[in-house]
């Protein structure tokens, strides 16, 4: 008796678990909608009547799956939850000849209007219409740019940080040090301003998935060879992203296709093509070895294992990666107390200009109606028993340097 309890108790558990692992993969498309486009539009006959029961066929180039449909009764057709590639078109319908439209290009969140025109014939005549001029949305007044895989690979990217690629928006300000906006810097990246919003306000999305963390920081920067799409929100964009007060960084990651494709970089930058540092050079301090290494790889290609799956026009797989590696020692210079300046002597300190740098007795300053007056050391030197306490013990901790200056500073240099 109880071990059938224990077993009911078992498959409970395993229902339970299935039932939530449904219920998640049931609400994974809703998040993951925000990047998706649509092609719709009207079929017409030469005398521009409606052609209703038209055959349409949606075909993606890359990986030549298709979607179907049929034009209703008054001639429209619409696809939906298309992701950003390149489609064909094809219309057939009796008593008029095939239709093709080729080199539809659908960007991120683009819901293209298409209507075809078609001409009487036979089947075996095909009217086909190359898209080289690119559509234009009419459905959204959202200022945007759309970045493609082409301009993200070809363009000289600063980082490599795709995020950066806004500034071609003619929107995008960047108010961080330009030091901190590589790849690995989700800090720099956060310190953007787009269309005049606030710095901390924009909204990174991957997949249609939010990423962007409490300090408006994206918690990752996908590398430029895994993106397909990256579209920069202005303003007035759709409701579904509306979530911020500044821009829309709507990334779309690269899938893969029906054939092989792939990628390897590496890029270096040494030591000795650096100058030197203007203060080191000046102190006789060397060049600090801080060489600098990025490479990175990606391919992609069908999901196939022989004899057991063929993924082609079905299973697509992207994988990439990216790292570096910099070394960064710096040379700092910081001014410290000479060894006369550490015992209170001050006789040979000087300003710039030559002047005697004076000390003055704290103890002896006062505010009459004539204004403060303050009284120097004698000899500009702090007697032995004025000297503080804290600052004995803080003077031990100083070191020195062989170079010595004639206004009686002495300049530090740190490596490391």
């Amino acid at each position: 008796m109880a071990s059938s309890q224990s077993k009911d108790s078992r498959l409970n558990v395993r229902q339970l678990s299935t039932l939530l692992v449904l219920l998640l993969a049931l609400n994974l498309p809703a998040i993951a909608q925000t990047y998706s486009g649509g092609v719709r539009g009207s079929i017409t006959d030469p005398g521009g009547a409606s052609v209703a029961g038209a055959s349409i066929t949606l075909t993606d180039d890359s990986t030549h799956q298709t979607r179907n449909t049929t034009s209703d009764s008054a001639g429209t057709y619409n696809f939906s939850a298309l992701k950003p590639s390149i489609y064909g078109l094809q219309v057939t319908v009796g008593g008029f000849s095939p239709a093709e439209r080729t080199h539809i290009v659908l960007e991120t969140q683009d819901f293209l209007t298409l209507d075809i025109s078609l001409t009487l014939g036979t089947a075996n005549s095909v009217v086909q219409v190359s898209a080289d001029a690119p559509l234009v949305d009419s459905s959204t007044a959202s200022v945007s740019t759309d970045l493609d895989q082409r301009r993200l690979e070809d363009l000289p990217v600063l980082g490599r940080n795709p995020y950066i690629t806004a500034k071609l928006s003619g929107v995008f300000v960047n108010t961080g040090n330009p030091q901190f906006i590589r790849f690995a810097d989700q800090n720099g990246t956060s310190t953007t301003s787009v269309a005049g919003g606030p710095v901390a306000a924009n909204l990174y999305l991957v997949d249609g998935v939010p990423i962007t963390d409490t300090n408006n920081r994206p918690i990752v920067i996908p590398t430029i060879e895994s993106i397909q799409d990256v579209k920069i929100q202005a303003n007035t964009y759709d409701a579904q992203v509306g979530r911020t007060g500044g821009g829309v960084f709507n990334t779309l990651l690269r899938s893969g296709s029906n054939s092989i494709h792939g990628s390897v970089f590496g890029e270096t930058r040494q030591s000795s093509w650096l100058a030197n540092d203007f203060f080191a050079n000046r102190e006789g301090v060397p060049r600090p070895d801080s060489p600098y290494y990025n490479w990175g790889a990606s391919l992609g290609g069908p999901v196939v294992i022989p004899h057991v799956y063929d993924g082609r026009n079905k299973s697509f797989f992207w994988i990439g990666s990216e790292g570096y590696i910099q070394t960064s020692p710096y040379t700092e210079s910081f001014a410290v107390p000479t060894a006369l300046e550490r015992m209170g002597d001050f006789s040979k300190s000087h300003n710039a200009d030559g002047s005697l740098n004076v000390i003055y007795d704290p103890t002896k300053t006062f505010t009459d109606s004539a204004g403060t007056h303050r009284t120097p050391f004698a000899g500009n030197k702090i007697p032995v028993g004025q000297l503080s306490t804290v600052g004995k013990k803080y003077r031990l901790l100083l070191s020195t340097s062989p170079a010595e200056y004639s206004n009686g500073t002495i300049q530090l240099h740190r490596n490391g």
